[in-house]
């Protein structure tokens, strides 16, 4: 019986700590979202990558003065820090297409490279990959909000620029959400839950291929666009974008 009340004691200690931790993480101030975005996946050697990032606490308002820290790790394994600067746009409850940080930073090796974000107050984490690529077939640049207000604004526009190194006759198809609506596609076709555009690009000819997306979602909540396929080639990596009260 002395050891089945000691199991037992044992036991409760251990329900009565794991509470604790769990009503202690529950009442931390730790983000709930953590966002970055590239405006491009596969850069040129020497091009110089622009990074757009959000910070939203558990309550789904954006954080405007948090300790972060970007740190990137080249092909070679070396790893360095980024400077980030707060966007002037940056507000609780506002609409804006611009990202409430910004950073930016030139590469200068091809290969692969890893962007880790973190909030040094929450210890929330997030990373992303991009490659340098010397010859790259197409070059895709995106421009988009990170945090939308449905609220405040519900026409959101995203550009997608596409250079192509080659010359291309075909289909560029971007895939976006079921529950994201699509306003106005410009020259696209909509087909499901994918944008369609006919083109025929010769080799150094860029293109703009604009549209424009509204959510009624007003809980804090991340969409993402893409991937874009162009002909058998798929950019795998997403666009994020968080949907704020």
């Amino acid at each position: 019986m002395r050891i089945i009340g000691i199991i037992f004691f044992l036991c409760s200690i251990f329900i009565l700590i794991f509470y604790v931790i769990k009503s202690g993480f529950q009442k931390s101030p730790s983000n709930k979202y953590l966002i970055i975005n590239t405006d491009k996946s596969i850069y040129n050697l020497g091009e110089l990558m622009t990074i757009g990032i959000t910070s939203l606490d558990k309550s789904g308002q954006v954080i405007c003065n948090s300790n972060l820290e970007l740190t990137i790790t080249d092909p070679n394994k070396s790893t360095t820090k980024i400077t980030i600067v707060n966007s002037p746009t940056c507000g609780k409850g506002n609409a804006t297409n611009d990202s409430d940080y910004i950073a930016s930073r030139i590469l200068e090796n091809a290969g692969q490279y890893k962007l880790k974000l973190t909030n040094l107050d929450t210890k929330n984490i997030v990373e992303t990959d991009i490659k340098v690529d010397k010859n790259p077939s197409f070059e895709i640049k995106r421009n988009g909000a990170t945090r939308i207000n449905p609220s405040i604004s519900n026409r959101y526009p995203m550009i997608i620029t596409v250079i192509a190194n080659k010359d291309y006759k075909g289909q560029i198809k971007e895939e976006f959400p079921s529950d994201l609506k699509i306003v106005w596609q410009g020259e696209a076709k909509i087909e499901g839950t994918t944008l369609i555009w006919n083109v025929n690009l010769k080799k150094g000819e860029t293109k703009t291929l604009p549209y424009e997306y509204a959510t009624n979602q007003t809980d804090s909540k991340i969409y993402l666009l893409g991937p874009i396929s162009i002909g058998n080639q798929k950019i795998n990596s997403l666009w994020k974008v968080t949907a704020v009260k």
